[in-house]
């Protein structure tokens, strides 16, 4: 008898390598705000190093709009800039377990912090006497990258 759906050996084997993956993966600790809208989310995700010998994980800030379409930007603590990664489906943002910073605050974990307004988050890194970061909102994403004025002068 013919199985209705039939499945190629190493198929199978590519699933359970992946969940082997994840399983065996280091976990991060999470910490974050939603914005009073509950259209945003970030999520901030401390480094992690890893027991062997692999290279550690930089901390890092992911923000996810809800609404008018999914949309998640992430922030590394590297020298690289803020990227767009996008989803066909938004499952798993905005999950409103996460406290609701009010309008006109900041909330910080160093190197990041955000600005929470009503016209978006504003978020930055700030390192080498530079700031990068974005803003997201539900119009779209703008990109920064310019010097950090404030700390780069002496």
């Amino acid at each position: 008898m013919r199985a209705f759906f039939p499945v190629h050996p190493v198929r199978i084997a590519v699933v359970c390598l992946a969940l082997l993956g994840m399983a065996f993966a280091p976990a991060r600790a999470e910490d974050g705000f939603l914005m009073p809208s509950g259209n945003i989310e970030c999520i901030y995700e401390k480094e992690v190093v890893p027991d062997d010998d692999s290279p550690p994980l930089p901390a890092r800030l992911i923000c996810s709009r809800a609404q008018p379409s999914f949309l998640r930007v992430i922030l590394d603590d590297d020298a690289a800039p803020a990227r767009i990664v996008q989803w066909k489906n938004g499952m798993g943002c905005c999950t409103h377990a996460l406290r609701k910073h009010p309008y006109g605050t900041t909330w910080e974990q160093a190197p990041f912090y955000c600005d929470i307004e009503t016209d978006g988050v504003h978020c930055f890194r700030r390192k080498n006497a530079r700031l990068t970061g974005f803003r997201l909102s539900r119009a779209g994403v703008r990109f920064y990258d310019r010097p950090d004025m404030l700390h780069s002068m002496n």
